[in-house]
């Protein structure tokens, strides 16, 4: 008989493992034997990406079927690595889990274990033989098929959920409920704002932060941001063929004084952003990679006026673990215009930074001095806390050599980006009549 006793609200036969259970195989129906395999499979390739469960449901109609259908479970889920291994053995005949045990059948599974979420945990092991209910087969099957379709649709709404919505929704909802209101006196608007504001995203597991609660033009963050490397400031020069958002910033030369490319490439007289892909390249344990855009020199602080001063001021970017990180750190943020504009394009840097790099995207974090929403923006905001923010995550998967072809602006990588970028981008409606507050 295994212990049920408790330590800390845990069984101690989890805290120390039982010796492993020995199972018995049996001759069996190929045809049972066969559905068991793919029974384990298909519930561990449902499962493969959950982060609390491994679910396998075992009605076959044979003892033996069924602890083969747990091993080959045990094996798939090994090989797709998940991420917690976990294992419910749900009893038919009866209104309870029945039988909870663990498989430490070698070190291959050593890293696998059972816990039950939710029912009763009863120890119904006897001898340390696993008993599993008796069920006809042709009930198993149909039961199989309706079980993976309601499994497979609950991890989808689980762990495939962009998590970058819910982030954005929650911003939201703290700004207009919490945030300070007042009268900005250089716009003339009134904002509800929110000081310190931080969030996170692992671009690598949690996919491409691209705002889904409605329809935001891709192109024009793509088109940007390989303006940005290009290093160009004039419009006219690869940015106009796709947007003109950066026309009303432009003095009488056609010339975006405070252009982010260029002051990270040529401004200071040094290149920025080239320099720090060789910095890593040589060092990726470095901590210095800091690139600047503002001028201490001419911005802010009451001196000359100008059109535009940059409001993503700085980034920094490190390489830990294999996976390189980018913290964009922001001075003032339109939370509905802005904000999604300004993470999707620095997290595609992020990406192409990792690409040409070698290595994989990790964690992007969005820090804001002051995050606001423009009182003519109140409705927009609303709108989306109430929209459902269950989209499907974004993968952005890049063309071959973006950055150097981002340096030389050819005009077809916007499309070589956006093309699989849309085929994933499953947005809600689009929010019309928002315009930018200057």
């Amino acid at each position: 008989m295994l212990d049920t006793g408790r330590q800390h609200s845990v069984p101690t036969w989890l805290a120390a493992p039982p010796v492993p259970p020995h199972i018995k195989f049996a001759s069996c129906n190929v045809g049972i034997v066969v559905t068991s395999i793919l029974n384990g499979a298909c519930f561990a390739m449902v499962f493969r990406a959950t982060a609390f469960a491994e679910v396998i449901v075992l009605t076959c109609r044979t003892a033996e079927a069924n602890a083969l259908t747990a091993m080959c479970h045990m094996i798939w889920a090994e090989s797709y690595s998940a991420r917690n291994n976990f294992s419910v053995f749900n009893d038919d005949t009866a209104d309870r889990l029945r039988t909870v045990v663990r498989f430490l059948t070698s070190n291959f599974f050593g890293r696998l274990h059972e816990l039950v979420i939710r029912g009763h945990i009863v120890n119904s092991t006897r001898r340390r033989h696993i008993r599993i209910v008796d069920v006809f087969f042709a009930i198993h099957l149909v039961r199989l098929l309706v079980t993976v379709a309601i499994l497979y649709l609950f991890a989808y709404n689980q762990q495939v959920m962009a998590t970058f919505d819910g982030i954005y929704q929650k911003l939201l909802t703290d700004i207009m409920q919490h945030g300070v209101r007042e009268v900005n006196q250089r716009t003339g608007h009134e904002t509800a704002g929110l000081p310190g504001v931080s969030f996170s995203v692992d671009v690598e597991k949690d996919g491409f932060p691209l705002l889904s609660l409605r329809k935001i033009p891709t192109k024009i963050f793509i088109a940007e941001q390989i303006w940005f490397i290009s290093g160009a400031r004039k419009p006219e020069v690869f940015l106009r063929n796709f947007t003109k958002i950066w026309d009303d910033f432009t003095n009488p030369g056609d010339v975006v004084t405070v252009a982010y490319g260029y002051r990270w490439r040529r401004h200071f007289g040094r290149d920025q952003l080239g320099m720090l892909v060789e910095l890593l390249q040589k060092d990726p344990s470095s901590r210095q990679g800091v690139v600047v855009t503002w001028d201490p020199s001419s911005d802010g602080l009451g001196g000359a006026s100008k059109a535009n001063v940059p409001c993503p001021y700085t980034f920094t970017v490190n390489i830990m673990g294999g996976r390189l990180n980018m913290m964009n750190v922001v001075r003032s943020n339109d939370v509905i215009l802005g904000l999604p504009h300004d993470v999707a394009g620095f997290c595609l840097l992020q990406l192409v930074l990792a690409q040409k790099l070698g290595v994989k995207p990790g964690i992007y974090t969005h820090t804001i001095a002051n995050a606001h929403v423009y009182d003519i923006h109140y409705d927009a905001a609303n709108e989306m806390i109430g929209r459902a923010a269950d989209a499907p995550k974004v993968t952005l998967q890049l063309p071959d050599d973006t950055y150097g072809r981002a340096e030389a602006k050819d005009v077809s990588l916007v499309d070589d980006i956006d093309t699989p970028l849309q085929a994933q981008y499953k947005p809600g409606e689009a929010i019309k009549g928002l315009r930018i507050v200057l």
